[in-house]
C-alpha cells in the first residue's frame, strides 16, 4: 500500500476514487526438454566428463525414459492473475481556518 499525501485547494471537499482490474498470462514458455531429452543430455554429458550418469543406474536404460511422464514445470509455476489497482484522494481546505488537505 503507497499513501501520497499532497496539499489541497481551498474549497468544499472532493472525493475521488479510481479502480482497475487487469488480468496477466503468461504469453511465450520456454520449450523444456521432456524426460528422455534430459537423460541423453546426461548421458552425453557424463560419457564426456568420465562422470556416473545417475539416471542410469541400477540397470535403468535411456530407451525406458522415452515413455515417462514429463513434468512442465511453468505450467505448474506461473498462473493466470488478476491485478487490482485502487487510488482514493480527499482533498479541500478552509479559507477561515487556513488549512488545507
Amino acid at each position: 500500500m503507497v499513501i501520497t499525501t499532497k496539499k489541497g485547494a481551498t474549497g468544499r471537499p472532493k472525493v475521488s476514487f479510481n479502480a482497475s482490474w487487469t488480468g496477466n498470462r503468461i504469453s511465450n514458455k520456454v520449450k523444456l526438454m521432456d524426460a528422455y531429452e534430459f537423460v541423453r543430455l546426461q548421458t552425453d554429458y557424463t560419457a564426456s566428463s568420465g562422470a556416473t550418469n545417475f539416471y542410469l543406474r541400477d540397470g535403468h536404460t535411456l530407451e525406458e525414459y522415452r515413455n515417462v511422464e514429463s513434468v512442465d514445470w511453468q505450467d505448474r509455476i506461473y498462473r493466470d492473475a488478476l491485478v487490482q489497482n485502487y487510488n482514493v484522494s480527499l482533498s479541500g481546505g478552509s479559507k477561515s481556518s487556513g488549512t488545507n488537505y
